[in-house]
């Protein structure tokens, strides 16, 4: 698994937006693993008011329809301040669901479940990236 610079106390932080629990555990047990703080979100209105919305170094929004559209979710986080690259995950992705999620400004997005690493390799090279760039937004 890839490390970012400063494992201990990286002051990395990820927003992670699922309602499914196993997610969130999943992601912030992994993560802890290389000093990244993950908060996760089940409702959307807990998203708008966290404190890491406009610190966080990730995005990481779990498409669930009907109840939740990511690509929608995406826009109002935007409008609210929110300027970390986002992941899109989804159950099926389909070429128009792909279209339509590069259209709001996903940087990546992956079918879930995730048998691999991809998505925590994905968001260590988002905080390596930005540190790297000297743009940290903690």
């Amino acid at each position: 698994m890839p490390e970012i610079e400063e494992r201990a106390d990286s002051g990395a932080k990820v927003l992670v937006h699922s309602r499914d629990e196993a997610v969130g555990h999943a992601l912030r047990f992994t993560l802890a693993l290389d000093g990244v703080e993950v908060h996760v979100c089940q409702e959307a209105g807990a998203l708008l008011s966290s404190p890491v919305l406009k610190a966080c170094h990730c995005l990481v929004l779990h498409d669930d329809p009907p109840r939740t559209d990511g690509c929608a979710l995406l826009e109002l986080l935007r409008q609210h301040g929110a300027l970390a690259p986002a992941i899109l995950l989804v159950g099926l992705l389909t070429a128009a669901l792909q279209a339509r999620a590069e259209a709001a400004g996903f940087w990546l997005v992956l079918e879930w479940p995730i048998l691999d690493n991809r998505l925590i390799e994905a968001i260590l090279s988002q905080v390596r990236a930005q540190r790297t760039q000297g743009r940290p937004y903690v």
